[in-house]
């Protein structure tokens, strides 16, 4: 019975996106690694520019998320909090 319940993290991580707002969503998940890790605030200035990166699209550059729509925001967000976790700090990424 319970196997018809399982979610899949990709599933959970929409879900929660849709209830909270995606970029609330994405930059609770960048407070956390911060406070997690002890690693310093990357003080991300954060900008949604269409057309810049493809749809759901972001690119990080130094402390600049530049994101093509909301979801890409939020994408960007969490790969800024992973990489924190990862590496203690940014690092510059474009994902497509």
């Amino acid at each position: 019975m319970w196997e018809s319940f399982r979610i899949t993290a990709a599933g959970m991580l929409l879900a929660l996106a849709a209830i909270g707002g995606s970029k609330e969503f994405g930059q609770a998940e960048l407070e956390r690694a911060i406070q997690e890790t002890g690693a310093p605030d990357p003080a991300l200035v954060t900008e949604i520019r269409p057309g810049s990166v493809p749809e759901e699209g972001y690119q990080i550059s130094g402390n600049h998320l530049v994101a093509s729509d909301e979801r890409g925001l939020m994408y960007g967000l969490l790969e800024a909090a992973e990489e924190i976790r990862r590496a203690g700090r940014l690092a510059d990424c474009h994902e497509s």
